[in-house]
């Protein structure tokens, strides 16, 4: 029966956090997801471009610290 738990829970990604393996802090498709949100908000590719220029450096390494750092900078006019 334990078994039968332990698998279950890692299905729905209740296993033990100690257990997983990090993730790098920033991945192709962390900026991939943040350009395809951009663009379905109606920003053009070439403001998408920009505005995620230097994400990584900045910090924004989730999904959506990528968005509101692009957001800031489509905003300021930067």
């Amino acid at each position: 029966m334990f078994s039968k738990n332990v698998e279950l829970r890692g299905l729905v990604g209740l296993s033990d956090p100690s257990s997983q393996t990090a993730l790098p802090t920033t991945t192709p498709s962390i900026e991939a997801d943040a350009g395809d949100a951009l663009l379905s908000m109606g920003f053009t590719p070439q403001e998408v471009e920009l505005a995620l220029e230097g994400h990584d450096e900045a910090g924004a390494t989730t999904i959506e610290k990528t968005i509101a750092y692009a957001l800031r900078r489509l905003g300021s006019g930067s």
